[in-house]
């Protein structure tokens, strides 16, 4: 799901491994989206994305997903 007023994390920067990202990557992007783009209009968001990125099996999932999530 995007969050509403502006793009969520996305696929740019992938890993090479076939299109995947590491975890890492992936928690980074999470965590920029966070203090970047939901801080100060949507806090909801930003405690929500915090969350994925400091969860290391939602963060395993995501990057199995590859390029759905």
């Amino acid at each position: 799901m995007e969050p509403v007023g502006g793009s969520g994390p996305d696929d740019r920067g992938r890993g090479a491994a076939g299109g995947r990202s590491s975890n890492e990557d992936i928690a980074a992007r999470y965590r920029h989206w966070a203090d970047v783009e939901a801080a100060g209009t949507s806090p909801q968001y930003a405690d929500w994305a915090h969350g994925v990125a400091d969860t290391p099996e939602l963060v395993e999932h995501l990057a199995d997903l590859g390029a759905k999530r």
